[in-house]
């Protein structure tokens, strides 16, 4: 248990309650990996992604205003530690922000025309 006394080692509803108030409450999220950034790793953090869908701002006047996620959401941080890449296409030598975005595009196959990536 945690000094609060509500977490329960294993227990994946509080995991997820925690991770809801982290989301809410921090002005930015750090995700600490030591994997590639690619469709799996994604894929882990379906929780998040899942979550920012529920939480809707609301603008002075009431009304649903999605401009107000800003004002709402922590910024994310993805670190990658203890990892080397060849950063590398096809042979051919590219930025570090050419690859992310290789990586990350949509691909041919089965996929996810919700979030818009291809499931693992």
């Amino acid at each position: 248990q945690n000094i609060c006394g509500i977490c329960v080692q294993g227990d994946g509803r509080n995991d997820g309650w925690i991770s809801a108030l982290a989301l809410l409450l921090s002005s930015t999220l750090i995700y600490n990996s030591t994997e590639t950034i690619n469709q799996w790793s994604i894929e882990k953090l379906h929780y998040f992604i899942e979550l920012t869908e529920l939480i809707k701002g609301k603008s002075s006047n009431g009304k649903y205003d999605p401009s107000q996620y800003d004002n709402v959401l922590a910024g994310f941080v993805w670190t990658v530690m203890d990892l080397t890449l060849k950063l590398e296409i096809n042979g051919t030598p590219v930025t570090a922000d050419e690859y992310l975005e290789y990586v990350l595009r949509l691909k041919p196959g089965k996929q996810s025309k919700r979030y818009g990536w291809m499931w693992p």
